[in-house]
């Protein structure tokens, strides 16, 4: 179980959320939505790990120099799958686009 937290959002542009891993540390990720030529560019932007005070906050930074091979790539296989949910989607007429 993943527990998260919107804390701002514009519908079909971007929206960051909170992300707890433990009860002392959390990560903010905002998701944006770029439209391009050929479909909508989907970019992630982390800032760091935090903690509910500086000891835990400095334990949080440690580990994310740790941890960002392992987060590229979640984030590569979760590119992976959500770009092969919307291709169904769309062979199935479930998504509708609009101009």
């Amino acid at each position: 179980m993943v527990i998260q937290t919107i804390v701002d959002w514009k519908p079909f542009d971007y929206m960051t959320v909170d992300t707890v891993l433990t009860k002392n540390r959390f990560f903010r990720l905002t998701t944006k939505l770029t439209p391009i030529k050929n479909g909508t560019r989907v970019s992630w932007y982390f800032a760091k790990l935090s903690g509910t005070n500086p000891f835990h906050t400095l334990v949080s930074r440690w580990k994310t120099s740790k941890m960002k091979g392992m987060l590229t790539n979640i984030f590569t296989q979760g590119d992976v799958s959500l770009r092969e949910m919307i291709e169904t989607d769309l062979g199935a007429g479930k998504v509708i686009v609009q101009v």
